[in-house]
């Protein structure tokens, strides 16, 4: 040009015709497919997210003859799913694996059934370990051998914080010898992470 410098004007959206920016243009990282969308960031990630690992098992056997007043570890031994095969029906446990380290939402039922004639219990309870202690539980209990009743479906659930290597397990508990915990399908210990949080 010749002359007087042109003032600066600010480049406004008016000013570029629709279309004429590319996703090349922006520089943006990440995979573009159908499943993906490009955040604020300039990356892009897919929508949403996956609530895993994940796992449900349930009981094939009963077990007979519960120690009282010991809580004794219930066998999930069978599958439903196992995302990412963090449940082992060899030690009954679900560990957290490599990079999975979060907030887990956990639910675990059985059924205890009385083995004899209506016998009586002062406690009964049903706990979620997380590396060998109480994470959550729970437990009915009275000062005298109040209830009875041929059996008794109990469960518990929560949200735990875990680490990588972090195992959990489930244990129940009843103070008469004279009790089981009976097979059923809806004897059930699951377990998932959560997203987002």
């Amino acid at each position: 040009y010749i002359g007087a410098t042109p003032t600066a004007v600010p480049l406004t959206g008016a000013d570029i015709e629709d279309g004429t920016v590319q996703i090349a243009d922006l520089a943006a990282t990440g995979t573009k497919d159908a499943t993906t969308f490009l955040r604020g960031d300039g990356t892009f990630a897919e929508a949403g997210g996956t609530n895993t690992p994940a796992f449900s098992a349930t009981t094939s056997t009963s077990q007979r003859s519960l120690t009282s007043n010991t809580a004794v570890k219930v066998d999930y031994d069978t599958v439903d799913f196992n995302i990412g095969v963090t449940y082992d029906t060899s030690n009954k446990r679900f560990t957290v694996p490599s990079g999975g380290a979060g907030k887990y939402f956990f639910s675990a039922t059985a059924r205890l059934e009385d083995n004899g004639d209506n016998n009586t219990f002062s406690k009964m309870g049903i706990f979620i370990y997380k590396n060998g202690s109480t994470a959550l539980q729970y437990l009915l209990e009275t000062s005298t051998s109040e209830f009875q009743g041929f059996n008794n479906r109990i469960n518990v659930n929560g949200i735990l914080d875990l680490a990588v290597s972090d195992y959990v397990e489930v244990y129940a508990l009843v103070h008469n010898t004279a009790w089981d915990v009976e097979t059923e399908a809806t004897n059930k210990f699951q377990g998932f992470k959560l997203i987002g949080v």
